[in-house]
């Protein structure tokens, strides 16, 4: 084996390395920044766990939900007509950094709010790009048209939720139904209306009576969006959930990472 075939394979080995290896990204504190009220100011962590330098880039980016439920960002210029962006009210620095190894980041928010703001609730995803350094001289060896650094990027982009004056959850079954799906497992089935002008994070749950004591259990995430009204989707029953023994079964709307409505069922199904 030539040394420069030794350099490609090295070079593709270090390419495919960093691509599938999740453990060496970088985390980030909080997964979702809301911004209440009189609340100016909010602090997003990056900490670099990995033994590997990092260059990050920041920025925004514009999500909705289609008709579908499918994620789909916004090119600049186009608007959704139940959707706010929260990034022209907000300002953050700083907007890249170099993380050495073991090395943390605050990157601070600030809200700049116009006083003739509407009220409403307004949303942006803080895009966090991520840059693996890999060696130049290595890099120039195995590919004469390389110049520069030679990167892997890897984004992510957590939601940013700004609120000014009223905001309101609303959301309720339409229906609920146990079932099966295409592997046999069983399944919580569920259609949810939601009409409010505060996005929430929140997750069906299943409450039981198993042998006289009343049991939760998490089945699915609900992501509700103010820009839709309907969300249908189906959860897994896990295994370990004693489904044979569960009595009187009742299927909850819980919202979660919310300040004021964290923990809070919104709505219930008797089965």
């Amino acid at each position: 084996m030539t040394k420069s075939l030794k350099l490609a394979l090295i070079y593709c080995f270090l390419i495919a390395f960093f691509a599938a290896t999740p453990a060496y990204a970088v985390f980030v504190t909080p997964t979702i920044v809301t911004l209440d009220g009189n609340e100016t100011t909010a602090r997003i962590t990056l900490n670099n766990r990995s033994p590997f330098t990092k260059v990050i880039t920041l920025g925004w980016e514009r999500r909705v939900l289609d008709d579908s439920g499918k994620v789909v960002l916004l090119e600049e210029g186009t608007t959704h007509p139940r959707y706010n962006p929260a990034d022209p009210y907000i300002q953050y620095s700083p907007r890249r950094v170099i993380l050495k190894p073991q090395q943390r980041q605050v990157i601070r928010l600030i809200v700049r709010k116009p006083q003739d703001l509407p009220e409403g609730e307004y949303r942006s995803h803080f895009l966090i790009q991520e840059e693996n350094l890999i060696d130049q001289e290595l890099a120039q060896k195995t590919n004469k048209g390389v110049s520069g650094q030679v990167v892997v990027n890897i984004g992510k982009s957590i939601p940013v939720l700004l609120r000014h004056g009223q905001t309101a959850a609303e959301a309720s079954f339409n229906s609920a139904s146990f079932g099966t799906d295409e592997k046999g497992r069983k399944v919580l089935n569920y259609s949810v209306s939601f009409n409010g002008t505060r996005s929430i994070y929140a997750y069906v749950r299943l409450r039981c009576q198993i042998d006289g004591e009343i049991k939760d259990f998490p089945v699915a995430p609900l992501r509700l969006y103010k820009e839709r009204t309907l969300f249908e989707g189906r959860g897994i029953i896990k295994d370990d959930v004693p489904f044979d023994r569960c009595q009187s079964p009742i299927a909850d709307i819980v919202v979660r990472d919310d300040k004021l409505l964290g923990g809070k069922t919104l709505d219930s199904h008797t089965f």
